[in-house]
């Protein structure tokens, strides 16, 4: 997975970066300090750091990146980019003072667990065709499941699994710095502290991560495995080397291939396609001119009946419209309607589609 299409000295900086504000959420060693401040001494990195962090919004990142930054905010060079870390600065001072307050003036009975106190537990799921469900999960996490989905959560004090074997998950992460929630589909893990992302396995050909919120660490599952006597069975993958994750973004579509790992395809996604690709979680599909093929490809996962249709021509004729996902009749009357599309049902339940 460490050959990517396309990837320029900006977005391997932008890759670095990410995964430098993710070490910052959870913590510096005293080597991986040594290791920044090097990495720092190039003003393009700092620069892409700092207003990464500023992106996302990370008090602790931005806590660090202050200390980091002390000497060069007190140059004489008067540069603009130095400035706006000094006006940043007191932004996060007043920021980080509110998160102080709210926190410590919880009560006892409002505060966190610690990892101590961090129950085992171990859970499956699974939705039948064409059905769809959300699960509270214990630590906080929300993950909702799509159609014909099989998942398995495994959560303890050390570490959140959740290994997807079949179908598609939304999950909105609940913040946990000791713990990051890893997603397994194959032998790819898709890693978090707190974010949100979509993962799904299609037709046993690729494997589809959408970052909406946060960030999210990518790796191959024979480089994040711990030692069978390690405490924990998944190694945080901000902990591998910079060359061996990576990382991805809001808006990041990443589509990996199952059968050739060593290659990926990347795109970010404005608002509107990536209200599209969720519109599942509204029970909705969503189509602008795909191919009645790819469409009914799509549809075919919420329901048991096949689609044939026969005829090149019309697999290959563009459609558009927003049908809901447990509603088939009204898909296959608007396709008779509005693209003249007839539709019959065989006698084996398949829908048969032709032109008219």
């Amino acid at each position: 997975m460490s050959n990517v299409y396309d990837i320029s000295d900006q977005a391997l900086i932008n890759k670095q970066a990410a995964i430098w504000v993710t070490r910052l959420d959870r913590g510096l060693t005293k080597a991986e300090l040594k290791e920044l401040q090097h990495w720092l001494k190039n003003e393009r990195n700092e620069q892409e750091l700092f207003m990464m962090a500023s992106t996302w919004d990370k008090l602790d990142s931005f806590s660090q990146l202050s200390t980091l930054f002390q000497p060069a905010i007190h140059n004489n060079s008067g540069k603009f980019v130095r400035r706006t870390y000094l006006i940043a600065a007191s932004v996060i001072f007043c920021s980080l003072f509110v998160w102080l307050f709210t926190t410590f003036s919880l009560t006892e009975d409002e505060s966190f667990l610690t990892a101590d106190k961090v129950m085992s537990s171990h859970s499956t799921y699974q939705t039948a065709v064409g059905q769809h469900s959300t699960i509270n999960l214990s630590d906080g996490s929300i993950l909702t499941i799509n159609t014909n989905s099989f998942v398995t959560v495994d959560f303890n004090a050390n570490e959140r699994l959740i290994k997807l074997v079949k179908g598609e998950i939304f999950i909105d992460v609940a913040h946990d710095n000791s713990r990051p929630l890893s997603v397994i589909a194959d032998d790819t893990v898709f890693q978090a502290v707190g974010t949100a992302f979509n993962v799904k396995k299609v037709l046993n050909e690729s494997i589809e991560l959408l970052v909406t919120d946060g960030k999210v660490l990518i790796a191959e599952l024979k480089n994040i495995k711990q030692s069978v006597d390690a405490a924990s069975g998944i190694k945080m993958a901000m902990d591998l080397p910079l060359g061996v994750t990576q990382a991805a973004i809001p808006g990041d579509m990443v589509i990996i291939k199952s059968s050739l790992t060593s290659k990926q395809k990347r795109a970010n996604l404005g608002g509107e396609d990536i209200k599209v690709s969720l519109g599942w979680l509204d029970r909705k599909l969503i189509f602008k001119g795909e191919t009645l093929q790819d469409a009914m490809n799509e549809v075919a996962r919420y329901t048991d009946s096949k689609f044939i249709i026969p005829e090149e021509n019309l697999r290959n004729q563009k459609i558009a419209g927003v049908f809901k996902t447990d509603d088939i009749e009204v898909l296959l009357n608007t396709l008779s309607q509005n693209f003249n599309i007839h539709h019959e049902r065989t006698q084996n339940g398949n829908i048969l589609l032709v032109s008219k």
